[in-house]
């Protein structure tokens, strides 16, 4: 409203954006299953949510997206319940890059995991600094050195040997070997507590290692495999700068209408079509 004032001297009320809002929050509806349709078309999406608050409540800003298009929906449930209602996984078979949040193991899917590794190496650091695990830093540096030597052959538009990546699997066995000693000693014990002990964050963290082996490695016998999941993080980002300057959405509706109008915009900037245009055509 203060815009249009200052541009033209004319100050629309809050009801008339509110309807002209509302009016291309529907307008866009085929927009956004143009975008739906055409992520279903990629080998390879990126997952993940955030929270958000809507009407002094926390609900869940959740995004598919790829470098070319971005789709977000918003939801009371951040699990499957709330993926679903994105209308997207469930119906998604390629690969999906993701934080190995267990609702995406859910057995209605039929998409395959790719699991972040920027993530692991934010855990395997903690998991050094707090318990002083030696497997943990040697995780760090086959991850790190192994997406090096991706990046080095990928340059020459090569991938990497098979036998470099029979060492990275060994390497990696060896790993999880030598650190299942060291875990097994850091497991909490409560000697007055019944039941199943308590893992440690370190054993829970070696478990995830071993039990999807690979979904993490995919990265380096396949090129069209991120290394990361940081395309759907920056996705969910002006969600955050949106609550940083405006607060809470103050409406249901109005969480679903910045989902909606966010998702094309976002396309659109990553497609270098010209925005204003783009909405005055639709």
């Amino acid at each position: 409203s203060k815009m249009f004032a200052e541009l033209t001297g004319y100050r629309p009320s809050e009801a008339t954006l509110l309807a002209s809002l509302q009016t291309l929050h529907h307008t866009l509806a085929e927009a956004e299953d143009t975008i739906r349709t055409a992520l279903h078309q990629q080998p390879v999406v990126h997952a993940d949510e955030t929270g958000c608050r809507i009407e002094d409540k926390t609900e869940w800003m959740h995004v598919v997206s790829d470098t070319k298009w971005t789709l977000l929906g918003v939801h009371p449930n951040r699990g499957s319940k709330g993926m679903d209602a994105l209308g997207f996984l469930s119906s998604y078979t390629g690969a999906v890059v993701h934080d190995c949040l267990p609702a995406y193991f859910k057995n209605h899917y039929s998409f395959s995991h790719v699991l972040c590794n920027a993530h692991l190496l934010r855990e395997c650091q903690g998991i050094m600094e707090h318990d002083g695990h030696q497997w943990a830093q040697h995780m760090k540096e086959l991850l790190q050195e192994s997406w090096a030597l991706v990046k080095r052959y990928a340059q020459d538009q090569q991938p990497l040997p098979e036998d470099v990546i029979k060492e990275i699997q060994a390497w990696y066995d060896e790993i999880l070997e030598q650190g299942s000693r060291e875990w097994s000693t850091a497991v909490s014990h409560f000697p007055y507590a019944k039941g199943r002990v308590k893992k440690s964050k370190a054993a829970n963290l070696g478990e995830r290692f071993k039990v999807h082996k690979d979904a993490i490695l995919r990265f380096i016998w396949d090129a069209s495999i991120p290394f990361d999941n940081n395309q759907a993080e920056r996705d969910l980002r002006m969600v955050k700068v949106k609550q940083k300057v405006s607060g809470t959405f103050r409406t249901q509706a109005g969480a679903q209408r910045f989902a909606r109008l966010r998702s094309v915009i976002s396309s659109l900037l990553k497609q270098e079509k010209h925005i204003l245009t783009s909405l005055s055509q639709a």
